[in-house]
């Protein structure tokens, strides 16, 4: 497509998801946004065409499970756990991480105690430390 192509627009990005062409739908917003960086339609449709990580928590079968969506560059990126629990008198902390193996995927983890909260974040570890991408939602039980 050339930067002059009259015909470049949302609508037209919209036909091309619909007949599964992400990649084409997304250079023709490329287009649209090149000719005026404003064009709201183009810019609603290619934030929902960015790939956005995603976490989310359960308790399952007495474990704790954890789902993760969406990593770019799994390599690069840990799964960061931190469970608060145990009994009144004494709370105790929990705290584990592990690698990303994949851009989907889920681990789990025994239950610690019966009553407890856990918060998980997936982020990139690089010389400087630990960048957050997301967070799930805090999860507690018992």
């Amino acid at each position: 497509m050339t930067t002059a192509d009259p015909i470049a627009s949302a609508t037209l990005a919209r036909l091309y998801l619909t007949q599964g062409h992400g990649a084409r739908a997304r250079a023709i917003l490329d287009e649209v946004l090149a000719r005026d960086p404003y064009d709201g339609d183009a810019l609603a449709l290619r934030a929902r065409l960015t790939i956005r990580p995603r976490l989310s928590a359960a308790v399952e079968d007495d474990a704790l499970t954890l789902r993760w969506q969406g990593v770019t560059s799994p390599d690069d990126v840990h799964l960061v756990v931190c469970v608060l629990g145990g009994d009144a008198r004494i709370p105790r902390r929990w705290i584990t991480s592990r690698p990303c193996t994949s851009a989907f995927g889920r681990h789990h983890l025994p239950l610690p105690w019966a009553r407890g909260v856990l918060v998980a974040a997936l982020g990139r570890v690089d010389a400087r430390g630990f960048a957050p991408q997301v967070v799930a939602e805090p999860l507690g039980w018992g």
